[in-house]
Parts: structure tokens; sequence; C-alpha cells
């Protein structure tokens, strides 16, 4: 959900600095992309901050960690290696 949040935020800043100055905006709209890098930034420390979060819960009680197949493992092995 929040690549697709970026993505929106990333294609909205990027046509709406393009627009030429107008009586609202006499110096042009290219702030509007220093303002999307904001949000942008925002958004990714609060998903830096749920994955901390998230490991530090991990770490607490491991039964919550997924198990990972034996398949998997050969697979990444595998990868890997090429």
């Amino acid at each position: 959900m929040t690549g697709q949040l970026s993505d929106a935020i990333v294609l909205l800043a990027n046509h709406d600095s393009h627009q030429e100055a107008d009586s609202q905006h006499p110096y042009g709209r290219h702030r509007f992309e220093t303002a999307a890098s904001l949000v942008l930034g925002i958004l990714l420390l609060m998903v830096g901050g749920g994955m901390m979060l998230r490991s530090v819960q991990s770490v607490k009680d491991p039964s919550t960690i997924a198990t990972v197949s034996q398949v998997a493992l050969w697979a990444a092995g595998v990868r890997l290696l090429r």
C-alpha cells in the first residue's frame, strides 16, 4: 500500500511542478517537488519505524517469526551463487 501511495505522490508532484506560473503561483510550482520529498521522507520514517517495532516484537516473542521452507532456502542459495 505504501508503494502505491508514494507512487501517487511522485506522479502528482511531477505533474503539478511542471505547470506554468499563474496568478496564484507567480514563480511557478517547482516547490511541489520539495513538498512531495518531505511527505515521502515522513512516509519512509513511518515504514522504518514499523519495521523496527516488528523486529523488536519478533525478538521478544520468537514464535511469531514465520518458518521458511526448504525449497525457499534452496532457491535463495541458488540465486546467491549466480
